[in-house]
């Protein structure tokens, strides 16, 4: 049954099984199974499989590494290792057709250190796996990148997750006047869903609006850190640009020390002005953050500019029909 198309309600069955039986940490849902069974379908490999080849890491579906390595082996691919120490990890990799004069990559302790990621568990605790992984990872990438599938494999994943989030909890720091301490490992909840955050969005707005000084507002994004998890300061919108708990923040500190201008019909005139050629959702978010945080801003004429410049950037809450 290797190639046989499997019928969408079997699918759907494994998929239920698969999550209810928590076997499969990142695989905790009917919908996240399924996706990855059907992605395998069209691989022509049985669904199942799906379990054994993929992860998702905070939402993002990633190759394992050894499901690379393996897919690399079986379209010819050879690998000859140099040295694998848990200080440096090299090895040849090399291609029949599509690299057959091979290729050296290279990773040191010093690499990971200038890429920021030494200071997080899975490094400290296995610097040997996760050096060899990221050779590997690259090898397989320049020498046959169809082995990989154009997709980030686990260990990949985890360290972009892992500097999200430390990037999560410098934005925090910077509002809350606390001391900035890296993450040691990824947390549970990098991301919450739309509509979760939405609401802690509006939360956050709600007591910024508030303040009236530095202090009032520190310890209203303290009050709100204490709350929530430090990654939350940071969402990956659906364009994967990046949208921040920090654009809001960031508008209501300016408007604790705005000049009378800002909040004049001038001001607003060239607010609006700007807006209309912002580039790109993210910063698009920090005009919407504007009008959130002055109620000055919330006239008609500044909820249209918004309006318009959302749907003209394609933003589905702005869409109408």
């Amino acid at each position: 049954m290797g190639t046989e198309i499997v019928s969408f309600e079997s699918l759907q069955n494994m998929a239920n099984a698969v999550a209810k039986s928590k076997l499969w940490k990142t695989v905790d849902t009917p919908e996240k199974a399924m996706a990855l069974m059907m992605l395998c379908q069209s691989e022509g490999l049985h669904p199942m499989t799906a379990v054994r080849r993929y992860d998702i890491i905070q939402g993002t579906p990633t190759l394992k590494a050894e499901a690379q390595l393996a897919e690399f082996y079986a379209r010819g691919g050879s690998v000859k290792w140099i040295q694998r120490t848990a200080e440096v990890c090299e090895a040849k990799f090399s291609h029949p057709k599509n690299c057959p004069d091979g290729v050296v990559i290279k990773w040191t302790l010093e690499d990971a250190r200038r890429a920021g990621l030494l200071n997080k568990d899975n490094w400290k605790n296995y610097p040997r796996q996760m050096l060899s992984s990221r050779v590997s990872s690259e090898g397989v990438q320049v020498t046959d990148p169809g082995a990989g599938l154009g997709m980030l494999t686990q260990e990949e994943a985890i360290d972009v997750q892992n500097n999200l989030a430390d990037q999560a909890a410098a934005f925090a720091s910077s509002f809350t006047g606390d001391k900035f301490e890296s993450l040691p490992a990824l947390p549970e909840v990098a991301q919450a869903e739309d509509k979760d955050f939405r609401k802690m969005r509006a939360d956050l707005n709600k007591a910024l609006q508030g303040c009236k000084t530095e202090a009032e507002f520190k310890t209203a994004c303290k009050a709100f850190q204490a709350e929530h998890t430090k990654a939350i300061w940071v969402q990956l919108t659906r364009h994967n640009e990046i949208e921040t708990f920090a654009m809001l923040a960031e508008a209501h500190q300016s408007r604790l020390t705005s000049a009378e201008h800002f909040i004049s019909p001038e001001g607003q005139a060239e607010w609006r002005e700007k807006l209309s050629k912002c580039d790109g959702e993210k910063e698009f978010r920090q005009y919407e953050g504007t009008l959130l945080a002055y109620p000055e801003y919330s006239t008609h004429e500044n909820q249209e500019a918004v309006a318009l410049r959302g749907r003209e950037l394609g933003l589905e809450e702005y869409h109408i029909d």
